[in-house]
């Protein structure tokens, strides 16, 4: 749909009732001109109303917040109000700060997120409504089209094609649902406590560490099949500039605090670089819970890794003495002891969890369906 002038021609098919629920886009923009009509454009485009657009101007150097004005009469023709807010300081107050402050301004039952680089497809207000009106505390995502055509494949492929039930299984891998997908109750953003905010100067996984939250306080997860997203790669963009072992400490603070804390010792599966490194960044408490490292290494078998924080020697085994057995090809922790509590805790119906997968790729819950 083209603009004209200053106005923009009305979605076709709109969907909208006298009681239908207020859904709020919240929007983070920095240094967003090249990319902000096409975002504005495509939520103007969508079948849904009633809408409003909250666009958060984080300090940006360019015309991103003269843009937004111009886009406030368009939007208003389409029947969206639009509200931006300006960042009064001279410097940017981070990803997690920008969403939240658009988020302060937003009225709607619902909050729908998008970066300010990525488009919507007219239905997808429709259709994750519809998904999330019978769970207030479920977060809705949505498969996406990832643009330049091609870029992150693998990524994509595997989060597109992840099951409802692999949404919560695999949640240490990675963000199971992309933030510019997340739909949910603005009741349950508060509820979690809305976004991270990093000190200056420092950038933290606000995305990751909601989303985990959002799970440890009994959330659940939905995710529609259709591509409603049109998700931008930036080689520049803020989450590529994570460190891997950011992201590491961050899934293992909440493992511990969900899984490893039911534990009264685990093994570690690996002693090579992904099992050290978990074991480091393990609490104090946790590291004396660890009862072995098992690996396939001859030199290392026998030998003793020392904790110089607990005193204490933590032997190298076989992985056939580990308990139970695996044929992971990452570290794992194994725990042998019953796992009823730890299915609960993560969510899990009917399966009893051997081991929980891990490396700086990621957490994955390995799961076995029961006999």
């Amino acid at each position: 749909m083209a603009a004209t002038g200053s106005e923009i021609e009305p979605a076709a098919k709109r969907l909208k009732t006298e009681d239908a629920p207020l859904v709020s886009f919240v929007i983070p923009a920095h240094n967003a001109s090249a990319t902000i009509d096409d975002c504005l454009e495509s939520i103007c485009s969508s079948t849904y109303r009633p809408l409003e657009i909250a666009v958060y101007d984080d300090a940006s150097s360019d015309d991103t917040l003269a843009k937004l004005h111009t886009w406030v009469p368009k939007c208003a023709a389409a029947d969206i109000p639009l509200h931006v807010v300006q960042q009064k300081k001279a410097t940017p107050g981070g990803a997690g700060y920008a969403k939240n402050r658009a988020a302060d301004v937003c009225t709607g039952t619902y909050l729908a997120f998008l970066d300010s680089d990525d488009m919507v497809v007219p239905e997808r207000v429709a259709v994750q409504l519809k998904m999330a009106q019978d769970d207030p505390n479920v977060i809705v995502g949505a498969n996406f089209r990832r643009i330049p055509e091609g870029s992150t494949w693998h990524y994509t492929a595997w989060a597109n094609s992840l099951t409802k039930e692999q949404l919560v299984l695999q949640q240490y891998r990675e963000c199971t649902i992309i933030m510019p997908t997340w739909f949910m109750r603005r009741e349950r953003f508060l509820a979690v406590g809305g976004f991270d905010e990093a000190p200056e100067g420092v950038t933290i996984p606000e995305d990751l560490i909601f989303f985990l939250k959002h799970l440890e306080m009994g959330g659940s997860l939905d995710k529609a099949s259709d591509e409603l997203v049109i998700y931008r790669h930036s080689s520049g963009s803020v989450c590529s500039k994570l460190p891997r072992r950011v992201l590491l400490r961050t899934r293992l603070a909440s493992l511990e605090r969900r899984v490893l804390s039911q534990w009264d010792s685990f093994t570690i599966w690996g002693c090579g670089r992904d099992g050290k490194n978990f074991f480091v960044d393990l609490s104090t408490e946790g590291k004396q819970k660890v009862a072995a490292f098992c690996d396939v290494n001859v030199k290392k078998i026998g030998s003793t890794y020392y904790c110089r924080e607990t005193k204490k020697h933590v032997p190298i085994i076989h992985f056939s003495e580990a308990k139970p057995p695996s044929s992971a090809a990452c570290p794992w922790a194994a725990r042998t002891a019953s796992s009823k509590p730890t299915s609960s805790r993560l969510g899990l119906s009917k399966a009893s969890i051997f081991g929980i997968l891990i490396s700086e790729e990621g957490y994955t819950c390995t799961v076995k369906s029961p006999s």
